[in-house]
């Protein structure tokens, strides 16, 4: 990474270090609380060199790491060539997975390309519930199969191994396995609160399938001190990714509490679509509050995305958005803005740890 663009971010706040680009929205998985995959088309997506041009105009920007997610990334039969664009200039890149993979080989040539940090999603360890919610009998087994098969190629690499796990009724009272787990094969874990998904004004959050899974009164009242003994554990040094500012804001949002964090939208990061097409976040299309396209492609871009009037849109946005609690935004403003954030996370990256052995699927779950 720049260190100079980083240094420079953390005074004046105005550059878009983070981006997250969704390459496909195509799933081989149908989880009860995504709906993604219902905007899948394979024929609209960027092609290799169109990516590689879109690179070329983040690295203008100054943009440091993107993550590349979906619906499932890994669909992609090109993702490494698409990994190797973002690498080449510089931009380190986060591979958002499922972990159901269907081609190892093509897992593999992503990592000979430069990536080495991924997140692999996972809500418990219990293998009845976590297919249930999956929605596919094998998607446990599937799932340790990919996280095993990375771990010790990860510790080799220097790499940074998340588990990603969306916090909800189902999972509320085994958070804290998922930790003592991901501290066994060298991983930390991030907890995403559950959320209603919109893309472009559609509701994509299978709320048909996802009832038992949004939280009563009852689980609301046990949330904030759920998040708070996760802020103990990481405070014990425990693989939690999530910085304390953010769990002690998740524990608000998820106990019904008032809630607050300082949402940079459009400045510090944004998001790109299959089709390239730019929006401040994944809640608005474009940069406007009434929705508006523009592609990452657009010869103005850089234009239009240095002017004043399109600074006065985002800080609009800021201002009146009810403002969801996605980590992946949430935590880049807390590392720009709260200092405490940024030594933890500078704890995390220069101070890794993996076990000496990577314990086998038995041993793990025993």
């Amino acid at each position: 990474m720049n260190k100079l663009t980083l240094f420079s971010t953390l005074l004046f706040k105005n550059t878009p270090v983070y981006v997250h680009y969704g390459i496909t929205h195509r799933c081989n998985l149908r989880c009860r609380m995504c709906g993604v995959w219902k905007t899948g088309d394979r024929e609209t997506e960027l092609s290799v060199d169109q990516i590689d041009r879109m690179s070329e105009i983040l690295h203008k920007l100054g943009t440091q790491v993107i993550s590349i997610g979906g619906g499932e990334p890994l669909v992609r039969e090109d993702l490494p060539e698409a990994v190797g664009a973002f690498i080449k200039r510089g931009i380190s890149v986060r591979i958002l997975s499922n972990g159901v993979i269907e081609d190892y080989s093509r897992l593999q040539k992503v990592i000979d390309a430069g990536a080495v940090n991924f997140s692999i999603s996972l809500d418990t360890l219990d293998p009845d519930l976590q297919n249930d919610i999956i929605g596919r009998q094998d998607a446990f087994n599937r799932v340790m199969d990919t996280l095993l098969y990375l771990a010790p190629i990860l510790k080799e690499k220097n790499g940074l191994g998340l588990i990603n796990t969306v916090v909800s009724s189902a999972n509320l009272d085994c958070l804290p396995d998922l930790v003592d787990f991901a501290e066994k094969i060298g991983f930390y874990v991030s907890f995403v609160p559950l959320e209603v998904h919109q893309f472009s004004g559609k509701l994509l959050g299978c709320t048909e399938t996802m009832q038992d899974l949004t939280f009563t009164q009852k689980d609301r009242e046990k949330a904030e001190q759920a998040f708070n003994e996760l802020v103990a554990l990481k405070a014990q040094g425990k693989p939690v990714f999530n910085s304390s500012s953010f769990l002690k804001c998740a524990g608000k949002y998820m106990s019904g509490k008032e809630y607050k964090w300082d949402c940079r939208a459009g400045t510090l990061y944004f998001s790109i679509s299959p089709e390239g097409y730019f929006s401040v976040c994944h809640h608005f299309s474009g940069y406007t509050m009434q929705g508006s396209e523009l592609s990452i492609l657009d010869p103005d871009f850089l234009k239009i995305f240095k002017s004043k009037e399109y600074k006065n849109n985002a800080k609009k946005i800021q201002s009146e958005c009810l403002s969801c609690l996605r980590p992946c935004w949430a935590e880049i403003s807390y590392l720009f803005n709260d200092y405490s954030a940024l030594i933890e996370m500078m704890n995390i990256q220069f101070g890794k740890s993996y076990p000496k052995k990577i314990p086998t699927r038995k041993e793990i779950l025993h």
